[in-house]
């Protein structure tokens, strides 16, 4: 018998990868537009990219109560938790970074 990790596992690999560096780069982004420097924006992108494995529990739990919640778990924990701090963080400095030379 397949467990549910199994019958989704590169999607919830593949999601709990791409969602932290799309918000990441999104609130880098956003720093920069707010004028902040290249140091606080990657920060802004970082916490912006962490909130994403913080906040996905509990919401999930909410608005699919029959999920298996060692789904959400395994996702925030297993995956973007370790992750973020490895490729996360300094993919938004390197967005910062980059910025930098093409935003005023």
């Amino acid at each position: 018998m397949q467990n549910g990790f199994g019958a989704s596992g590169w999607r919830l690999i593949v999601s709990g990868c791409d969602q932290p560096l799309g918000h990441g780069f999104a609130g880098t982004i956003a720093g920069h537009l707010a004028g902040l420097s290249p140091g606080g924006a990657a920060a802004i992108g970082a916490m912006v990219g962490s909130a994403y494995y913080i906040a996905a529990p509990a919401p999930l739990r909410m608005a699919l109560p029959k999920a298996s919640p060692g789904m959400d778990l395994t996702l925030s924990l297993e995956i973007t938790f370790p992750f973020n701090p490895g490729v996360g963080i300094p993919a938004s400095l390197a967005c910062s970074k980059t910025l930098e030379s093409f935003l005023p």
